[in-house]
């Protein structure tokens, strides 16, 4: 009885505020489809979602003082809603029952084993589990309100009032217990054909099979006097002082204290599928899914969060609402099969479906090293063999889902290729190609020529000096220390130097003749040497060359490659005599020195004519001039050149003498002042 005065005081003195928080209401469906309700001095809700497909969460508004708002994670999984004065409560699929909020009387502590449970409801500070027929009972019990009358078996649904209960038996009957002090236990004749109960602060419930509502209990403020027609109703729900309907097509019927407006059902009232009442405020939920609240807005219960859509079922606490989503399961998704070597990372691919954003990631690679908490992450694996990745994804409700895929980790040995065969020439370096596989890049490579050479590298190059067959050696080293080798054939044949002279050449004595050399093969640049046959020589490709006498020369062309390999050629010349014409002076001219004509008298022209004019030093003096030479590019047959020793004037011997290669000939005179008085050639 006292708690009773210091529950009506409280409701009296904190009308509006936000001190006290508030009941709720729940409710759990029936094989018919009604709906039971209990409460404490409001009502709470339930229901089994069996659609493994999606699940339940939980959005809580209103009054948190006692945290009765804070749903614990992982916030998924439930099936039914219950709300008491200042504390929540959720069913779980598994049977097992969650609560929260004030644990002042130990409301919150679900007495163990807390499993197999299929209904809950919350009285103002206890609560109620329905499993298996029976009913648990934990929480104040200063009315009894926690002492189920004997015997406890044969229950179908269960509502909780401030200090009363209810039990609704599955022959249709009503128990109830706790305080009677307004008659709210004594259920009126004939307690029979019930198929919902509902439990207000200080007045009760009962829903007959036929549609109509049967009310005992407080009626101070009418909450007991149902409006007319009292027929058609499917569910029920009581308030503090106030009570609700729901017909059967769709309006919500409210009646008893209307001092907050929580009889005011908003329009347009149609279209609800189920009803909660809180101490002072109402809620309706409408079939397409939001929630319609009005009365008491003091600690903002009537302020459903957004987006106000996609609930199945509600309950309303004391001055605190819950509404129960339900979305797509959470499911997470591993991809693979991952097949990958351990010399390389493997790349994982994680993503998720359904329950409510951000995730965040958990893999567990299979092989002991760190878990990762990226999405997609890099993982490198140390030894070969088949392991089970699982990613779990927990999503912003802490609902988790885990997937597995398969990783096998197969990494091939170590195979060096040294690639091959391989064929070249002494004059050009071989180009080795070599490449590895397997166990850990990166590689090394070190290479052995067959020749006594080495080298490094994947591609090296090599050059060998003599011709035969080789043995190249790749030897690969990987990152871990493995190694492998390969070899490869090396075949080094170098084609002959083909030296051609040409020929055979013909011309004539004193003439130069043109020699043209060619060579292939073997090993370039090349280094040329010519054999005249006459004692001359050559290191010119293309020389010129003028025999003195005529006859036939053997010539012979020597040629060097670049690794000193020679070879030759032969031909020969057949050369003939050419005459050169006798020199004559045609002209004396005194004071502007000796002028000669010169006359070729041969059967060929001749070329490089070396001439000059002297005095003799032992029989003669000269006065003026000196001794002078020149050469006459060339001299056609039967032509004529003039040479001159300008300026030469004296007395004595003068001597013209005219070279072609090696011939000469000579002619002398006496000279006296600028006269020639005597002119006589002679042959050398």
């Amino acid at each position: 009885m006292f708690k009773k005065i210091i529950i009506i005081l409280i409701g009296v003195l904190f009308v509006g505020t936000s001190i006290i928080p508030g009941i709720q209401t729940n409710y759990q469906e029936t094989m018919s489809g009604a709906i039971t309700f209990a409460n404490n001095k409001e009502q709470q809700s339930l229901a089994l979602l069996l659609d493994y497909n999606y699940y339940s969460y939980i959005v809580a508004w209103g009054d948190n003082f006692d945290g009765q708002c804070n749903v614990p994670p992982p916030n998924s999984g439930f099936t039914a809603i219950a709300a008491g004065a200042y504390h929540s409560l959720g069913l779980k699929s598994d049977g097992s029952i969650v609560a929260w909020g004030s644990n002042s009387d130990g409301q919150c502590n679900v007495p163990p084993p807390n499993s197999g449970f299929t209904a809950i409801a919350g009285g103002s500070w206890f609560s109620l589990g329905l499993k298996s027929g029976s009913i648990v009972a934990w929480g104040d019990n200063t009315s009894g309100q926690c002492n189920v009358p004997p015997p406890n078996s044969g229950f179908t649904a269960i509502a909780g009032g401030s200090h009363h209960c209810l039990g609704l038996k599955s022959d249709g009957s009503i128990v109830a217990w706790g305080d009677n002090d307004d008659g709210q236990c004594n259920v009126p004749p004939p307690n029979s054909g019930f198929t919902a109960i509902a439990a207000g602060g200080y007045h009760s419930l009962g829903l007959k099979s036929d549609g109509p509502i049967v009310a005992w209990g407080d009626n101070f403020d009418g909450q007991c006097n149902v409006p007319p027609p009292n027929s058609g109703f499917t569910k029920i729900a009581a308030g503090g002082y106030h009570s609700l309907g729901l017909k059967s097509d769709g309006p919500i019927v409210a009646w008893g204290s209307n001092s907050d407006g929580q009889c005011n059902v908003p329009p347009p009232n149609s279209g609800f599928t189920a009803i909660a009442a809180g101490w002072d405020y109402s809620l309706g939920l409408k079939s397409d899914g939001p929630i319609v609240a009005w009365g008491s807005n003091s600690d903002g219960q009537c302020n459903v969060p957004p987006p106000n859509s996609g609930f199945t079922k509600i309950a309303a606490g004391g001055w605190h609402g819950l509404g129960l989503k339900s979305i797509q399961a959470l499911v997470a998704e591993a991809d693979g099969p991952y097949l990958c070597t351990k010399s390389n990372p493997v790349s994982f691919k994680g993503s998720a479906t359904g329950g409510l954003t951000p995730y965040t990631w958990d893999w567990n690679f299979g092989d002991g090293t760190a878990h990762s908490n990226q999405q997609n992450p890099i993982h490198q694996y140390t030894s070969d063999g088949l392991y089970t990745a699982t990613l779990t994804v927990t999503d912003s409700q802490s609902t988790q889902a885990s997937d597995t895929a398969p990783v096998t980790i197969n990494t091939p040995s170590l195979v060096a290729d040294a690639g091959g065969p391989y064929i070249g020439t002494k004059c050009n370096p071989v180009s080795f190609s070599g490449s590895a596989t397997g166990e850990y890049p990166p590689y090394i490579f070190s290479w052995t020529f067959g020749d006594g050479g080495s080298g490094t590298g994947q591609n090296p190059t090599h050059q060998y000096i003599s011709d035969g067959s080789y043995i190249a050696t790749l030897t690969v080293t990987d990152n871990n220390g493995t190694i492998a080798q390969d070899t490869a054939s090396v075949t080094i044949s170098t084609t002959n130097v083909v030296v051609e002279a040409n020929g055979p050449y013909d011309g004539y004595t004193v003439i130069s003749i043109d020699f043209t050399g060619n060579a292939s093969g073997g090993c370039t640049p090349y280094t040329w040497y010519w054999d005249f046959g006459d004692g001359h020589t050559s290191n010119l490709q293309n020389p010129q060359h003028t025999y003195i006498n005529q006859g036939n020369y053997t010539i012979i062309l020597t040629v060097y490659d670049s690794v000193n390999n020679f070879y030759n050629d032969s031909t020969y010349a057949e050369i003939l005599y050419v005459d050169i014409g006798i020199p004559v002076i045609k002209q004396i001219k005194g004071g502007f020195g000796v002028n000669v004509n010169i006359i070729n008298n041969g059967t060929a022209p001749v070329s490089m004519v070396n001439w000059s004019i002297d005095v003799e030093p032992s029989f003669g003096l000269i006065l003026s001039g000196s001794h002078t030479e020149d050469m006459i590019d060339e001299i056609s047959v039967n032509g004529t050149e003039t040479i001159q020793s300008s300026g030469l004037r004296g007395i004595g011997l003068i001597t013209i003498t005219v070279q072609v290669a090696d011939a000469v000939k000579q002619a002398t005179a006496f000279l006296l002042g600028p006269l020639v008085l005597r002119l006589r050639v002679s042959e050398i």
